[in-house]
């Protein structure tokens, strides 16, 4: 019996090592093969997965059938792969792009003013002044690598962010190799991180900052079992980096090592390591931010004000409502419907999210009615009100109520850094309930209560295999959510930058800008900038059903002007509205009288039927 059960196991690994060989050729075929795509062309949500090549869905399902395996051979060294596919296969869409999001907006922008100018922060972007620790870092990696920062800020770079978020990760669980769960829990964190729904993540500060969060309530979980004067350095460079990367997380971080030195009697601790350690790393916090603001209350409230304390606002004033974001999407165009197969994709979005979500909940929760089972309600209390953990865990359940609640935020984006001091608080449920002896005698223990002593551990692994089997199944969802809803956040196409190149090396500073499409302004701002006093003007028309006839009215009054100036067109962003909106009808006449109207003009430079540049004197 003994040696059937040694071949069918050795048979599993055989099967499962073939599984995963396939699903990694797979991957570099798929690669190799990827078609390029033009968002002129996009007409549907599901346009770039119909685009992927077959051994890109062959490499998924094997890599699908492989996770489902993994779990009851326990191989650590094949978890770390798999979930390294697992992320590679759902960042691999980006390179079909040649310029995936909008690399010149907002956070992304710092990267090449940095580059450009040597600076990270600029008073004409609103960004937070503060956060400026990827920029650098991101400056530095393209100095060092001398890599086109182009294909690095839209490719390479997010691409890393993505496997090295996955693999802190992997860290946080690894981190317990005495926990009984930790092979299950190995394999979910990960495929959690890879299933939690954000837009596709570009080179910004909160991808940053992820992996970083993740470390540190590693940290966090470590130094509530062993105070090391190596762990408190260790945190105190962790939250120094987190400082300057990101304000919200910065904040909510600082405010629970606060709450939690307040909480465990700060008078009598003074001289304690722990209170040395966690002060320097809040006296680091406001001095930089106080440095940032230029020590000024009013800025650094007009900082915070820009997303966390509207959203605060909106809770107390009961202005709830998680699905706004939805509702802002279907009245964008006014009347014109959203397609059926985005709104879909939106609400699978949701629930893939929500069930994952519920499922982890729910075994902390149980977690912790084992801990109550075995030990008094008061004595439990009392144990976790002492670990740093619980307090970054219930900041973060609070915040996540009020940006979810209020739709300040998209949910998705909230649980996904919600899920980091969720493992965490886990984790360490579980090394409790592991360490701490039963209080009474085994002797003592009645048959009914060793049966529900069972029962809760039963519980407990049957949900953690759940959570397993319910994040493999969702891999190919996924891809299909991830990609599907990211076609209207195109930005600009390489089309668009060779125009504005075109304009910086032939144009003239003292003309005018008119441009209709997406806005030129964050792109311009990098290319241009040298050019003082440059004027740009917005021929798009409102948004809804009057755009189009609005946009033709204001192109036609533009070529009447008689001061010379540029017409900047740019219409593949609005193609690929055709994505979400059906806005077929009315495009087509669009662009019926659009071309008829250019046709009479001096186009002095043309990429395509809908990006060109107009010269009018």
């Amino acid at each position: 019996m003994f040696n059937i059960f040694n071949k069918v196991k050795m048979f599993k690994k055989v099967v499962l090592l073939i599984l995963i060989l396939i699903s990694s050729v797979s991957l570099i075929f798929s690669i190799m093969s990827l078609p390029d795509i033009d968002i002129s062309n996009i007409n549907s949500a599901l346009y770039i997965l119909i685009r992927l090549p077959t051994t890109y869905w062959l490499g998924i399902t094997t890599l699908v059938l492989g996770l489902f395996l993994n779990p009851s051979l326990k191989s650590v060294q094949i978890t770390i792969l798999s979930a390294m596919l697992s992320v590679a296969y759902i960042e691999l869409p980006r390179l079909m792009y040649e310029n995936v999001f909008q690399i010149e907006y907002f956070h992304q922008a710092q990267v090449f003013h940095a580059l450009n100018y040597g600076l990270v922060t600029d008073p004409k972007y609103p960004f937070p002044v503060s956060d400026v620790a990827h920029a650098i870092l991101s400056a530095i990696f393209i100095n060092v690598t001398d890599l086109e920062a182009v294909y690095v800020v839209s490719h390479l770079l997010p691409i890393i962010l993505r496997l090295i978020l996955a693999i802190s990760m992997l860290c946080i669980v690894a981190g317990f190799r005495t926990s009984k769960y930790y092979l299950y829990l190995l394999t979910i964190a990960p495929l959690y991180v890879v299933i939690s729904d954000t837009e596709p993540s570009f080179t910004n500060h909160y991808i940053f900052v992820l992996p970083l969060y993740g470390v540190l309530i590693y940290l966090l979980t470590r130094l509530d079992d062993e105070e090391r004067f190596e762990l408190y350095i260790l945190l105190i460079i962790v939250v120094s980096a987190i400082t300057i990367s990101h304000i919200y997380f910065a904040t909510l971080i600082i405010i629970s090592l606060f709450t939690y030195l307040l909480f465990n009697n700060i008078v009598k601790k003074v001289a304690s390591l722990k209170m040395t350690y966690i002060l320097a790393s809040i006296t680091i916090f406001l001095i930089w931010h106080g440095y940032a603001s230029d020590w000024s209350i009013q800025k650094f409230y007009a900082e915070l004000n820009y997303a966390l304390l509207p959203a605060i606002d909106r809770f107390l004033s009961f202005e709830i409502n998680p699905l706004i974001y939805v509702y802002k999407a279907q009245e964008r165009y006014g009347s014109i419907p959203i397609k059926i197969d985005y709104s879909n994709i939106l609400f699978l979005k949701n629930i893939m999210v929500l069930s994952i979500n519920l499922i982890i909940l729910f075994i902390t929760f149980f977690s912790l009615l084992y801990l109550f089972y075995r030990q008094k309600f008061r004595k439990v209390i009392q144990e976790l009100l002492i670990k740093r953990t619980i307090y970054i865990w219930s900041l973060s359940a609070i915040f996540l109520a009020i940006y979810g609640a209020t739709g300040t935020a998209h949910p998705q984006r909230v649980l996904e850094s919600f899920i980091i001091p969720n493992y965490g608080v886990l984790l360490l449920l579980l090394r409790i309930s592991e360490r701490r002896p039963n209080t009474f005698k085994i002797e003592s223990i009645k048959t009914e209560k060793v049966f529900k002593n069972k029962t809760f551990l039963s519980l407990i692994k049957i949900m953690i295999l759940i959570a397993i089997l319910a994040s493999v199944l969702f891999i190919p969802f996924k891809i299909i959510t991830y990609w599907g809803t990211s076609l209207t956040y195109i930005g600009f196409s390489q089309k668009y930058i060779h125009e504005a190149m075109f304009i910086a090396t032939y144009g003239d500073p003292r003309t005018p800008i008119h441009y209709v499409g997406s806005t030129p302004y964050w792109f311009l701002t990098e290319i241009i900038s040298k050019w003082p006093g440059l004027r740009v003007y917005d021929l798009n028309g409102p948004e809804g059903e009057m755009y189009f006839t609005e946009t033709l009215i204001n192109i036609r009054h533009s070529l009447n002007i008689s001061e010379s100036h540029y017409i900047y067109n740019s219409l593949s962003s609005l193609y690929a509205m055709r994505a979400k909106y059906f806005i077929e009808p009315l495009l087509s006449d669009f662009i019926e009288n659009y071309e008829e109207l250019i046709n009479k003009i001096n186009v002095i430079y043309t990429n395509s039927l809908t990006e060109f540049i107009i010269y009018v004197s």
